[in-house]
């Protein structure tokens, strides 16, 4: 089994029958350390987590291949320092976990608490990868965690990651750090968790090929499925030790390809002067300022395809509880005109997006996304919106695709020139 103590981790023999006090002093030998004030926890996948503390010296415990003893330090033998600021989460429901602190807190959890803390680390999977606590996972809990279909995280990023934690296993030996040496510590096993068909061919020369953790047929035939693929192609036989199917938790919301729901982002502010009011000009109505973000939202927001009759025309128009009477908003383009949109829930993936338009008059459009933090990146591979002249009183749904799927924390869309009056805008999860 593996022993783990902060900043180390070791394997401890022992049999797979014991008692909790001999279980305790087997570590205690090991560590060479008294543990009698530290709290002693065993975790193994698919069983409850047993706490060491919770139970009599002369309680019998069973253990497996894949367990793992957790040690924790009480809180009496830290050092006192001043407690860092934790990073504001927009979820309550994950207040207090952190990238570095979620699997101590798997392994001191359970029931309904053990599930919302699998669910930050599916939603926060991107930032969990890059974290020390990652790279000191025994093996079985880095498979465990790459058979998560909730995982979301692009699969480069899963690659890298797994690279990462190779590398921290054989720097934690005092190994070189050579291909070889990195493929025996993946092994097949490991290694045939990673969904190399999701990746695109790009990811797959710059981030996979220089590492020759696959064979040559194996990068043959993922190079002529890539190129193949939106054609229809099927993967080779050599790929069939693989998993072909997206993580469900690459879109975060709802299944690949399925829009966004009313409630997964909002409008955070407006360059340039905006209005909202009735369809045909939208300007009927009142400028927008700070206090109407909400209400632009709510209108943005509207998921659901109904038929809707207005003004003696009949068209189809996403309505939303929010949606009301031709409403929408329209732009008057200035120097710096746009919009910006906030997942409310970290990153996603996005796919595409697309907006539902009364007006939509020599328009020029930017878009632009980044991750919380970062700068804007117009790296988005997409063709700038040409000028339309489509005028006043022109229905229809303004479609932009990704040359690949973006996973950002927020999306930026710019007027350059013309106007454009928006009733509802979606977001298409990827991958």
């Amino acid at each position: 089994m593996t022993l783990t103590y902060p900043n180390k981790s070791t394997e401890l023999k022992h049999p797979p029958e014991t008692t909790a006090a001999d279980l305790r002093d087997a570590a205690s030998k090991s560590l060479k350390l008294d543990l009698k004030e530290y709290s002693l926890s065993v975790v193994s996948l698919g069983d409850d987590v047993v706490q060491l503390g919770n139970k009599s010296g002369d309680t019998k415990v069973t253990l497996k291949e894949d367990s793992t003893l957790v040690v924790i330090t009480p809180a009496s033998l830290l050092p006192s320092r001043k407690k860092p600021e934790e990073k504001e989460e927009t979820d309550d429901r994950f207040k207090g976990l952190t990238p570095e602190n979620v699997f101590v807190k798997l392994a001191r959890s359970s029931g309904k608490q053990r599930t919302t803390n699998f669910e930050y680390l599916d939603t926060y999977a991107s930032d969990v990868f890059k974290s020390k606590s990652w790279l000191r996972l025994p093996k079985a809990n880095v498979m465990a965690i790459l058979k998560r279909d909730s995982l979301n995280a692009a699969e480069a990023e899963v690659f890298e990651a797994v690279l990462a934690w190779a590398n921290a296993q054989l720097k934690a030996k005092g190994e070189k750090e050579t291909s070889d040496a990195v493929k025996k510590v993946i092994g097949d096993d490991l290694l045939y968790l990673i969904r190399f068909t999701l990746f695109t061919t790009e990811d797959l020369a710059s981030k996979v090929t220089p590492h020759n953790l696959l064979s040559s047929q194996q990068v043959l035939e993922l190079f002529t499925y890539l190129a193949q693929k939106d054609l229809g192609g099927e993967p080779g036989p050599a790929l069939a030790v693989f998993k072909h199917k997206a993580r469900e938790g690459s879109g975060r919301y709802g299944k690949p390809g399925s829009p966004m729901p009313e409630g997964s982002w909002k409008v955070t502010k407006l360059d340039g002067t905006w209005t909202y009011g009735a369809y045909d000009n939208c300007h009927s109505s009142h400028n927008v300022s700070g206090s109407d973000l909400n209400r632009v939202t709510n209108i943005l927001n509207a998921q659901s395809l109904n038929q809707y009759k207005g003004s003696g025309d009949e068209w189809n128009l996403p309505r939303g509880s929010a949606v009301t009477d031709q409403c929408g908003i329209y732009s008057y383009p200035s120097s710096e005109h746009g919009i910006e949109f906030q997942f409310l829930k970290g990153s996603n993936l996005v796919r595409s997006m697309r907006f539902y338009c009364t007006r939509l008059e020599r328009v020029t459009m930017k878009f632009m996304a980044r991750k919380k933090g970062e700068s804007w990146s117009d790296n988005l591979n997409t063709s700038t919106i040409p000028f339309f002249s489509n005028g006043a009183g022109q229905k229809q749904w303004v479609n932009i695709t990704f040359a690949k799927p973006v996973l950002a924390d927020e999306f930026r869309i710019e007027i350059r020139s013309g106007q454009v009056a928006m009733h509802v805008l979606q977001f298409i999860s990827g991958p």
